[in-house]
């Protein structure tokens, strides 16, 4: 720390770990304020959102019943978190917020974001440091096309990866050095902390060690490290099952959940586990060639790394997913066969559910007993 209170903001990208970067903060909570860092909870504010994602009152969203923007609302959210925060840098000298929804609010709903923190920072004397893991842009745009497919709640879940990829939405900003050169204008580039997202360039070998030495930090043996909840990725034919699934008219909520667990089970047995390439490798090097320019000058303004690439440009040489695969009509099977041992486990469950029901209906005297027993032995 240089003596000033620092406001971190960690941004993402998204598909660039950052559940695990909020996990690891919220567990270790004890040991960052020990350091004089805070991780705070802002479901105060945002109660719709997980705890672990603290910086999102930063792009609430909040319209009314007819569907209409409400900027004051949203203004008043923002300036009761700012609030919050000057009141934490009288106990703490630096505060993390992560969010990396940030990334994409800001690109048009939220881009006045930069501005507004700029402004705040000069009222209230505190810096402000944004984080940013970068990604190289054929593993987003595919990681991100695959979770919109997987969670089904986009327009885009029903759109094939060419379909995807004649028209990628501009929110992705795949044009790093445009969107970094948006934040830099308005917040300083010194105040911009920008990171690869390969573990070949992680500082300390993790993703951990890496996020705390951009925050100013050291990953010691006082941290805890959990074992991460893996999100299980649907690839290949399992992905397009679940993308035509999308389409389907009058799925609720719960069927749509039961859907999407059924096929994260399937896809999590061994013999499915296939490697597969959305792009082919000639694909794939054109496409990253679009961005090679511009990447080259992020390594270079924010980097310090002068005629250097961003990423590693090695491609693999993967087969493309075709959906005329042979193996589709074996997951289909597969898919079918999880779904109907699922639903019989659930009625398993239901079953005896209601055999215990009818058995305490048949015997109220004994059911008002045995609570009164376990009670009574409770309190022995």
């Amino acid at each position: 720390m240089n003596g000033r209170k620092t406001l971190y903001i960690h941004i993402g990208t998204p598909k660039t770990g950052t559940t695990a970067i909020q996990g690891f903060c919220q567990d270790n909570a004890e040991e960052l304020a020990r350091h004089g860092y805070c991780f705070p909870d802002f479901t105060w504010l945002c109660p719709d959102f997980r705890s672990v994602r603290n910086g999102h009152f930063l792009v609430e969203s909040v319209k009314d019943a007819d569907g209409r923007v409400c900027a004051e609302a949203e203004r008043q959210i923002f300036c009761r978190g700012m609030e919050r925060i000057a009141e934490l840098f009288r106990t703490y000298e630096a505060v993390i917020l992560s969010d990396e929804g940030i990334w994409m609010a800001t690109f048009e709903r939220r881009k006045s974001l930069w501005r507004e923190l700029a402004a705040v920072r000069e009222e209230a004397g505190f810096q402000v440091k944004i984080i940013v893991y970068l990604r190289r842009q054929d593993g987003y745009l595919s990681s991100s096309w695959n979770q919109v497919v997987k969670m089904g709640v986009e327009q885009n879940a029903v759109r094939s990866w060419d379909e995807y990829t004649a028209h990628i939405p501009k929110i992705r900003q795949l044009n790093y050095d445009k969107k970094l050169g948006t934040i830099a204008a308005a917040l300083g580039k010194d105040n911009l902390i920008v990171r690869r997202y390969e573990p070949g360039h992680f500082c300390g070998g993790s993703i951990y060690a890496d996020f705390l030495d951009a925050a100013g930090l050291t990953l010691t043996d006082a941290y805890v490290i959990n074992k991460e909840v893996r999100n299980v990725r649907l690839a290949g034919n399992l992905h397009e099952i679940k993308r035509i699934l999308n389409g389907m008219k009058g799925l609720g909520e719960e069927e749509r959940r039961f859907l999407r667990i059924t096929l994260v089970k399937c896809a999590q047995e061994p013999d499915i586990q296939r490697k597969y390439s959305m792009f082919s490798v000639e694909e794939t090097a054109e496409f990253l060639e679009k961005y090679r320019e511009g990447n080259r000058r992020v390594a270079k303004e924010y980097l310090g790394e002068p005629d250097a690439d961003l990423f590693d440009m090695d491609i693999p040489d993967l087969p493309r997913w075709r959906r005329e695969s042979t193996l589709m009509e074996d997951d289909i099977i597969r898919f079918a066969g999880q779904g109907f041992a699922e639903m019989h486990a659930e009625n398993e469950r239901l079953r005896q559910e209601l055999a215990d029901l009818k058995e305490k209906l048949r015997h109220p005297l004994r059911t008002v007993w045995h609570k009164l027993w376990s009670r009574f032995a409770e309190n022995e």
